[in-house]
């Protein structure tokens, strides 16, 4: 079959399986990872977080794929991420516990 991809790309937003607050919104996560340069650049930079090393945890350019195809972090990495990003955690946290966590200004 020439001319034709068996294999063809689904736009980002249809990867997740949970869906986004917005789906016209591009995920806080593909912002952040293109404001540093790219996957492989942005995995680099949380190596060297020191919080990270503290924790144990390996990083890799694949991992960071995988939160960028899902829209969003693990719960572990919320706070790391959300920093070096600039946004609020809750753009960065998974769907289901979004609600949970409060956004600056927000009182309990």
């Amino acid at each position: 079959m020439a001319g034709r991809s068996k294999n063809k790309m689904k736009p980002l937003l249809d990867m997740s399986p949970l869906g986004w607050i917005d789906p016209g919104e591009e995920p806080a996560i593909i912002r952040i990872v293109r404001k540093y340069g790219g996957q492989k650049e942005f995995a680099r930079i949380l190596r060297k977080n020191p919080r990270i090393r503290q924790k144990g945890f390996g990083l890799s350019q694949q991992a960071v794929s995988l939160w960028c195809k899902q829209g969003f972090v693990p719960y572990d990495r919320i706070e790391e991420v959300a920093g070096l990003g600039g946004v609020a955690p809750h753009e960065v946290a998974p769907p289901e516990i979004r609600g949970l966590i409060l956004s600056p200004g927000t009182r309990r």
